[in-house]
């Protein structure tokens, strides 16, 4: 990298993170904010950064205002569910780069409904005037089955909620200050996976937790594919604008942020018949750098029978091999989604609010 790609620059930024709890009419809440300037300049290829606190610009405080007050009423009409506790998350972020008049924005909650006697009903807000509930084949699937070990001899079948699965195994993987000694780049060049597979990361989507014109360098954000039809075709290298970092007084990064897998031709429901197990979400994933390991706690997932669940398990840790997994990608389902929750991608202690959009994907057996 040269001084010449990164002019000096300031960026000023204000976040906000809301906790909610408890029953839909008597949740309590929590805020958590910051804001400051950072003024960047890169010398002898290493950032340089001086930082100050301020206090919250005023937009910022009506904004948050205003979800505080759009929450409860975007949660009015699920009166059923008074009975369930809301575990609920919200964000309202706003980015100014250098003399820029408008902020780069970003305000959403998602969350659950959780009961004992129920799968939690996971939803998200892609935008304050509109919630998405998680959707899928499970949600008529009863838990009343024994806990199950997932069997190498039986197919391995993800929900679209299951984004993180490729975001651990190829975007951590491709990132510049990995790339040396990454096994994926290596094979740069070379098929990896189904034909059908398509990985990118796209900033320049709108309205996403990782939407960007500019990143936190001051560098027009641009689209990467990492894999095209089963390609392994790029890397998230420096130059592409996709640097950013956990808050102001963090150094930038090279990090992903909306994380996109291409639809297929597959019917996922074609898959159900054969022994399986289907997993509904990922709730947190782990890659070890330098290596091809990756560790992932799945939410609910169900041991399938000839097209039925035979066996049940709330949670399911799964260590696999990034490769070994792309290889073994025999379906890419047509239900392409982007998942309502907001996502954090934690690196080097910083984390980052992600957008994972995936269809559904079948990984065959060992």
């Amino acid at each position: 990298m040269s001084h010449g790609e990164y002019s000096p620059h300031t960026m000023t930024e204000a976040q906000t993170l809301i906790w909610m709890n408890g029953p839909l009419a008597s949740m309590t809440k929590r805020l958590v904010s910051n804001c400051g300037v950072s003024r960047m300049r890169f010398r002898r290829r290493t950032w340089v950064q001086t930082n100050r606190s301020t206090d919250l610009p005023d937009q910022h405080r009506q904004a948050v205002d205003d979800l505080l007050t759009e929450i409860p009423e975007r949660l009015k009409p699920f009166r059923d569910f008074e009975t369930h506790v809301v575990s609920l998350r919200a964000m309202v972020r706003h980015r100014w780069i250098d003399d820029a008049e408008e902020p780069l924005s970003y305000t959403a909650f998602w969350g659950q409904f959780s009961h004992p006697e129920h799968l939690d009903a996971a939803f998200g807000s892609l935008n304050p005037s509109k919630i998405v509930f998680r959707r899928g084949v499970w949600e008529e699937w009863s838990t009343d089955h024994p806990e199950f070990e997932p069997n190498n001899q039986e197919h391995l079948i993800f929900s679209p909620y299951c984004g993180t699965l490729l975001h651990e195994a190829v975007g951590h993987a491709m990132e510049d200050e990995y790339l040396s000694s990454s096994p994926l780049n290596l094979v740069q060049g070379s098929r990896v996976s189904h034909e059908e597979l398509t990985v990118a990361d796209c900033p320049d989507l709108d309205k996403l937790p990782g939407s960007m014109l500019v990143d936190d360098c001051g560098v027009a954000a641009s689209r990467t594919t990492l894999i095209h039809r089963g390609i392994l075709v790029g890397d998230l290298a420096q130059g592409r604008g996709i640097w950013r970092r956990g808050d102001y007084r963090d150094c930038p990064m090279v990090r992903a942020s909306n994380f996109v897998v291409r639809e297929g031709t597959s019917n996922p429901q074609d898959w159900l018949d054969l022994p399986s197990t289907y997993i509904t979400s990922i709730t947190r994933g782990q890659w070890i750098p330098g290596s091809q390991s990756i560790k992932l706690l799945c939410g609910p997932s169900f041991q399938l029978k000839e097209g039925r669940p035979v066996g049940y398990r709330p949670w399911l840790v799964l260590e696999l091999e990034s490769l070994d997994v792309l290889q073994r990608v025999v379906g890419i389902g047509t239900d392409c989604t982007v998942d309502p929750h907001v996502h954090w991608c934690v690196k080097k202690k910083q984390a980052v609010p992600i957008s994972l959009t995936s269809p559904s994907i079948m990984v065959g057996p060992t």
